[in-house]
């Protein structure tokens, strides 16, 4: 072995060109496969390593057409601790609005907060460093904190029994909150990761109804454990018709709960509205696993060409090896060792890359990707196996087979030169020359297509002013009056307005509403938004027939204003005549006027079709000041809103958020995309124009002394480069009638998911194929300089 590792090393450092091509193929393949995999299965294991995970589940609902809601009834607990012997635990997970926390001087505003029931650390695995595991959370008016936060605000004694102060919403008087537990870190593989948690009872306290009792509004996330051996289908029926059969409402359509498994909650292609952020799409993951496979095919069918492209070179040195003995199996260990030294080389390159370019990588891709906390949970002994099959695979993949055509040189004809490939074996070479330009160009344009449709959702216009719209959340009326009077004084801002919701993704929706010729049994979701008159100018909104809600008009309260969308469901075909709709039932109806139709404007990604939405004024929920900047001094206007917060609201800090900025996060997840398929695409065309190098190099050798002839006799470079790159043409060519077509229709696919969308067309796939073609074109011409270079009559003495 020993032998063979020598001699290895010395045809490493002999042929440096091939080695470096190798290697530098192997290097950008694993780096690819590194990073594929290590994300997909970091991915796939969230909430696996919670204890019993496969016992907890989360409880959902169903409406129409399948959707999935996440959000439901406080009373579902309360039940299934009573009424539900199969349940173990079950518990409650309210989502807390932003908190100030005060803490002596300490004056912070955290996010990351939820209100819990205290079975919840036992069910989701939370562990309790500093306090009593059994009784965080159960003391009233309670809070537990993690170890960063305990860090952040008690980094000198201990957070047990320390005091803090939160401002009640709407209330001069703070809320006093006891620290009785510290919970360890939650690891990055959990799909629930708060900062903070707070005892349930301070919701009670906060509500009108007793939230045990609470069937009709739902506020919260329930999770349960089954005790062992208990299908969970049994539960599903238990529950099915739970809230429809309890709740004080006309649900409308169909409502049913359902346990949604723990370990599925983070890996789902639907995304229900309220979800814990963070969920990943399982058939994204398919499909980026699928990449990462076909790229290590590119890198082991590289591998193939260029050993065999070699092969020729080494024809007397293997001749020469079995007349003095070596027998085949002695060659296949010899040529595998030779592999095993160049995968090893790239494979410890591309680790040293991976762990270098991770945060670049990161911020191209727009992927969550840590190198280390993705090694700590996955674990090292499981990350060591996974290196390992990743290295027996190229090792296996890319070597064997090579080994075993070049150990069957016979050595006479080997001594000789006279090396036949046999048809087969050039034929199969020429095959996976096809495969890798097919891959390549598919990749090449549905990454293209993607990187398409992202720019034109990036220069898309929204409907609404976006670049100069900033955002600030003050939740008191009166000190929201103030807050508007004193920035009309400041010259740098243009406009200020309020709603209730975030313009980009407006969530806030209801079934309730009816309007002449709508069906009885229709479940029609409606999107609502409760604004003041400056709205729609100061958003630049455009107002297509009637006119605007008016503040000073005590009739508008009971005004609305609809866009397109939901005037072409209310069949709506003439301005002329606007209908009154109504909202809610019995009791509860209200009857609304529609005073005018609005332009659709973007609420939601590219993919959602446009929303149908209702704007309406109800000065009681209004608490989001839209703020219409100057196009010049910005910087300037944010520091004097900044000034009229801190003499308005000193006990919180100041705090904004800019729509622009806002907009780009949402459409981030796509741009990602697009980055992805970028990278990975430059990775594959690179490995596979390492693979036409050795291929061509393949040619050349084979036919060495038929080009010596063909220059001597007078055949110029062109005639010769054509001679060469015709079986580059031929490949390409063929790769493209199979490649367009799979890539077309895959590209199609994926631009279905948008409503709003690019047209595809020829240009794409022209682009790709001429910016392959003449890649190829220079790299035929790097491997004839050698050729060229070189007297013919040399090259026929030697052959």
């Amino acid at each position: 072995m020993n032998k063979n590792l020598k001699s290895a090393v010395r045809n490493l450092v002999k042929k440096r060109l091939f080695s470096l091509v190798n290697i530098a193929s192997l290097t950008f393949g694993l780096v690819c496969a590194l990073f594929i995999g290590t994300y997909v299965i970091h991915e796939f294991s969230f909430d696996r390593q919670i204890n019993e995970h496969e016992s907890v589940y989360r409880v959902t609902n169903l409406r129409d057409n399948n959707e999935r809601g996440v959000i439901i009834q406080t009373a579902i607990k309360p039940y299934l601790d009573t009424q539900v012997d199969q349940v173990d635990q079950a518990a409650r997970v309210q989502r807390s609005a932003p908190k100030v926390f005060k803490v002596a001087d300490k004056l912070i505003r955290e996010r990351n907060g939820y209100y819990a029931d205290f079975e919840v650390l036992d069910i989701l695995g939370f562990e309790i460093v500093e306090g009593n595991q059994n009784e965080a959370l159960k003391a009233k008016e309670s809070i537990i904190i993690s170890e960063a936060l305990s860090e952040k605000y008690f980094s000198n004694t201990s957070a047990i029994g320390q005091v803090i102060e939160l401002n009640k919403r709407n209330s001069d008087v703070p809320l006093k909150l006891t620290v009785s537990g510290v919970f360890k870190n939650v690891q990055p593989n959990n799909h629930f990761r708060p900062e903070y948690l707070i005892s349930m009872d301070v919701v009670a306290s906060l509500g009108h109804k007793p939230i045990d009792q609470e069937w009709g509004n739902a506020n919260c996330f329930t999770y349960l454990k089954l005790k062992e051996g208990v299908d969970p289908e049994q539960i599903d029926t238990r529950i099915k018709d739970l809230v429809v059969e309890n709740s004080p409402y006309d649900m409308g359509g169909i409502y049913e709960l359902k346990l949604q498994p723990l370990a599925d909650i983070h890996m789902q292609d639907f995304v229900a509205f309220g979800d814990i952020p963070g969920q990943v799409s399982k058939s994204n993951m398919f499909i980026l696993s699928g990449i990462g496979f076909l790229i290590i095919l590119l890198v082991c069918i590289n591998f193939f060409n260029m050993s065999t492209a070699r092969s020729l070179e080494r024809a007397k040195e293997i001749g020469i090896r079995k007349s003095i003995g070596a027998s085949r199996r002695n060659l296949v260990v010899q040529f595998m060792t030779e592999s095993a030294l160049q995968v090893s080389i790239g494979l410890v390159l591309s680790v040293i890359l991976v762990e270098v370019l991770d945060e670049s990588i990161t911020s191209l891709t727009g992927l969550n990707f840590n190198v280390n906390a993705m090694v700590l949970a996955f674990g090292y002994f499981n990350f060591a196996c996974f290196t390992l099959g990743l290295w027996l695979f190229l090792v296996v993949g890319s070597g064997f087979y090579p080994a075993l055509i070049i150990s069957k040189f016979k050595p006479v004809e080997s001594l000789k030169g006279k090396i036949n490939m046999g048809r087969s074996k050039v034929g199969l070479s020429k095959i996976l020359l096809v495969l890798q330009f097919t891959i390549t160009l598919s990749i090449g344009i549905i990454a293209l297509i993607v990187y398409s449709q992202v720019s034109f959702m990036q220069v898309k216009d929204p409907g609404f002013q976006r670049d100069t719209m900033i955002s600030v959340d003050i939740f008191d009326r009166d000190t929201g009056k103030s807050f508007l009077n004193e920035l009309k004084k400041e010259p740098l801002i243009e406009s200020i307005s309020f709603t209730d919701s975030n313009v980009i993704n407006i969530f806030n929706s209801s079934t309730g509403y009816s309007w002449p010729g709508k069906s009885p049994d229709a479940t029609v979701r409606m999107y609502h938004m409760s604004i003041d008159d400056q709205f729609i100018p100061s958003m630049g909104i455009e107002l297509l027939a009637g006119r605007n809600l008016d503040d000073d008009l005590s009739t508008d309260d009971n005004s609305i204003l609809v866009n397109q969308a939901a005037a072409k469901l209310m069949g709506i075909e003439s301005f002329d005549e606007l209908p009154i709709i109504t909202n809610g039932k019995g009791e509860y109806e209200t009857k609304l006027n529609v005073i005018g139709v609005i332009k659709n404007f973007q609420s939601g990604t590219l993919r959602d079709a446009d929303k149908p939405i209702i704007l309406r004024r109800n000065q009681q929920r209004l608490f989001r000041a839209c703020i219409k900047l100057a196009p010049t001094n910005q910087d300037k206007a944010i520091a004097s809103i900044n000034r009229v917060w801190d003499s308005l609201i000193p006990d919180e800090p100041f705090e904004y958020a800019a729509m622009n900025e806002s907009y780009e996060r949402m459409l981030a997840k796509d741009k990602a995309s697009g980055n992805t398929l970028l990278f990975f695409t430059v990775i594959s065309v690179a490995i596979s124009f390492f693979g036409l190098f050795g291929m061509t190099s393949l040619n050349i050798q084979s036919r060495i002394k038929e080009l010596g002839i063909r220059k001597i006799l007078g055949a110029h470079y062109k005639d010769i480069f054509g001679a060469i790159s015709r079986e580059f043409k031929y490949s390409m060519l063929l790769a493209l009638l199979i490649g367009v077509p799979l890539a077309w229709t895959l590209g199609s696919q994926w631009l279905n998911e948008f409503t709003h969308r690019i047209e595809l067309t020829s240009a794409i796939p022209i682009k790709v194929a001429v910016g392959m073609s003449v890649l190829g074109l220079l790299t035929v011409c790097f491997c004839m300089l050698k050729f060229t270079r070189k007297n013919p009559v040399d090259t026929l003495r030697e052959n």
